[in-house]
């Protein structure tokens, strides 16, 4: 099955109905028919928290509970910073 990383951007097109938000929305099906493995990083959902802190505290929980569900949150730590700088390429976060 193939595995798809989702950034903090689509995760925010798709909570906030933004202009890319159907886009989203078909990945997101897909995830939720099992066609596709969804993935999102801990640190999306902590840069969504902070993007959004001028939003009331209720609805940010909201959006973050709602899109953590068809994830599988990846961890945020040493050993995967490690393993990204050992690559050098311009992009790091596809690393």
């Amino acid at each position: 099955m193939k595995r798809v990383f989702l950034d903090t951007n689509i995760l925010l097109d798709y909570g906030l109905d933004r202009e890319q938000a159907d886009n989203a929305e078909s990945i997101l099906a897909l995830g939720s028919l099992g066609v596709i493995e969804l993935y999102a990083s801990y640190l999306s959902y902590a840069n969504m928290g902070y993007i959004l802190r001028h939003h009331p505290i209720t609805e940010i929980y909201s959006l973050i509970r709602m899109m953590r569900q068809p994830f599988t949150v990846l961890p945020c730590d040493a050993a995967q910073l490690d393993a990204g700088l050992g690559f050098e390429v311009r992009d790091f976060e596809r690393t």
